[in-house]
Order: C-alpha cells, then structure tokens, then sequence
C-alpha cells in the first residue's frame, strides 16, 4: 500500500446507527462497501446521512469493476484482453469499446512520455522474475531477447474499425500498470449516473478517484506512504474530482551483489528504473494517474517537472532517491499549499 485514504477519524457504517443532523451536515460519518478484484482490496466511501442511494450506487460500481476485471485480466484465458493477445499477431482484432478506449489512452502516453510507459513490458518483468516472485538479474541474452518483444510501437489501433494488431506475434499487452485506474474511473462514472457526487473510490491503496470534497472544502484526504518507512505518512493531498495514483518499487525490489533493484522496469533500457524512491500524481482520471506515476517513476526527476510544466492539469510529488543514508526531500509540483502538505 502507497497511500492510506480517509482519516482515521472517518466512522464505518455500520458504526453509525442515526446520524445527528449535525453529522448529515458536515459529512461526519462515513459509509464504505467493499470488494477483492484484480488481486486487491476496492473500497468505496461516501458520506453517511442514513440514506440508501449511495451506498446502492456504490454497489452497482463495485459490480463494475468486477466486469472490467473480467474483459481486462492478463491472467485469464478468456478475457478479453487473453482473446486479444493471442490473435492480434495474426489479424486485426475488433475489440470492446472499453478495453479499445483503455489502449488509446495507454499509446498517448507510451507517445508522450517517450517510451517510458509502455504496456508491452510484460518480458521484462518476466526476464527479471518478478511475475513468478523469483526476482534475479538476468543474462543479457535474455534480456536482449525480451527487449526485441517490447514496444507499444508495434501495437497498431484502428480508430475506424476499433481493431487492434500488432506487428510482431510476440507482442503482448498488460493493463496492469492501468487497470486498477480505469476500473476505479468506470466505477466513478456509475455513481455519476446515479447522481452520486462526493465519494473515494480506492483500489489496492495505490489508486483513487475523487468525487467532491467530502466534509473538507480541500478534498479527500490522503496520506501518502513514506517510501523508506512504510508506517509512517510522508505527505498529505486533498483530493476533488480527479484521480490519484502512487508508484513506488521498495515492496518488490530485490538485492544482488551488494546492488538493489526494483521491481519497476525502464521499458526502453530492460533494466529496473534508477533515482526515484516513490512518485504520486493527480490527473484528471485514475487511469492517466496511474500511467503517469509509472512513467514519471521512469523518467526521473527533471523529465517529470517537464511534463507537468506542458500539461498543468498533472500534479506530482516526486520523492527522489538521495542515496544511502540521506533523507528523502520530496518535490512538489503543480499542487497548491492547500492541495499537498509534506509532513516529515
């Protein structure tokens, strides 16, 4: 877990019995349903005045995130996404208009940031051991050989039929590094339709939309793990009407030689990425953020604060890696005070 949504203080449901009409006013009590999909805990809180409408909306969107699970799992043979891997490297296949939507978004920034987002990494990862868990450094001749099958280069969409190809058999696609992002965005559309505007919707502790601001005129809070010390809170957001996604690789990572490496991979390099320690981002939807916090992680520092100072609606808190021994000196970039508060 990256980050820790809602505050401590924040009551269960099933804790509330009547609420006071004070506690109807300011949002003081705080409804959650929750559900295990994509290997992970997805919750979903919204302020409770003892109505029904919330918390039946919020169980329609939770269903779903079950269904884009379903169409975009990696792991199961009849997906959508499985179906996809397995023909498009010999025609073009007609996709969902979901699954379709999803790839767009992953190419414009696979285009944008230069390759360091890409969702045909999966060799790499496997190269490295981290999809069995049995992380190791490599040869280079399995590295070089992954290398020749990564690259959302050779992934082509048809806007016009919604068909996907690819230029090598070899190629295959992984929405995880955005999967928990665009479920959560499909989720928050539900409680849209259902005229539900102030919710947190949470997938895994890493990814989140906000809806409205809750009781605090600054948003959803959420406090951001500390890289280095997993119990304590690094900074603070206030969230609204946006997504938010943490990266960061010291869960995964592994040493060899006396050299650490972690379980994200530079895409154009093969080799785990180097001089980030966790990187967060707002975005207008959880899945852009999500992309981004994994590229931005990639890039690096100055790469990042580049590509905010094109696009204004991307924030980020970038915890630099300051080495053995030194203290990590977050940097923020496009929140305002009121938005981001760094607190060690």
């Amino acid at each position: 877990m990256f980050f820790k949504p809602l505050a401590d203080t924040a009551r269960r449901v099933t804790e509330a019995a009547t609420p006071t009409a004070e506690q109807k006013r300011t949002g003081g009590y705080i409804g959650r349903v929750s559900r295990m999909a994509m290997a992970c805990r997805f919750e979903i809180a919204f302020p409770w005045t003892g109505s029904e409408p919330a918390q039946a909306a919020a169980l329609r969107a939770l269903d779903v995130i079950d269904q884009v699970e379903q169409e975009l799992s990696y792991y199961r043979p009849g997906s959508e996404l499985s179906r996809l891997n397995r023909l498009a490297g010999s025609n073009p296949v007609v996709t969902t208009p979901r699954l379709f939507r999803l790839l767009q978004l992953a190419e414009t920034v696979y285009r944008e940031t230069a390759g360091a987002y890409d969702l045909t990494s999966t060799p790499l990862s496997d190269c490295w051991g981290f999809l069995q868990r049995e992380p190791r450094v490599p040869s280079q001749g399995s590295l070089q050989d992954a290398l020749a099958r990564v690259g959302m280069h050779r992934v082509q969409l048809d806007d016009r039929t919604g068909s996907v190809s690819f230029s090598d058999p070899r190629v295959e696609l992984n929405t995880n590094s955005i999967g928990k992002g665009f479920a959560l965005d499909e989720a928050a559309a539900v409680m849209r339709e259902h005229s539900i505007s102030n919710a947190l919707l949470h997938g895994g502790g890493s990814s989140a939309v906000a809806l409205g601001s809750c009781s605090d005129v600054r948003g959803w809070q959420v406090d951001v793990q500390h890289p280095s010390h997993p119990d304590e809170p690094l900074a603070r957001a206030f969230v609204r009407d946006c997504g938010f996604s943490t990266s960061g690789a010291e869960e995964q990572g592994f040493e060899a030689e006396g050299k650490r490496y972690g379980h994200l991979i530079d895409p154009r390099t093969g080799y785990p990425a180097e001089g980030m320690l966790s990187v967060s981002v707002a975005a207008p939807t959880a899945a852009l953020a999500e992309a981004l916090s994994t590229a931005f992680f990639v890039m690096g520092t100055a790469a990042a604060q580049a590509y905010c100072a094109n696009h204004p609606e991307i924030r980020a808190l970038l915890v630099p890696d300051a080495g053995a021994g030194q203290a990590a000196e977050p940097l923020i970039v496009g929140f305002r005070p009121d938005e981001m508060e760094v607190l060690t």
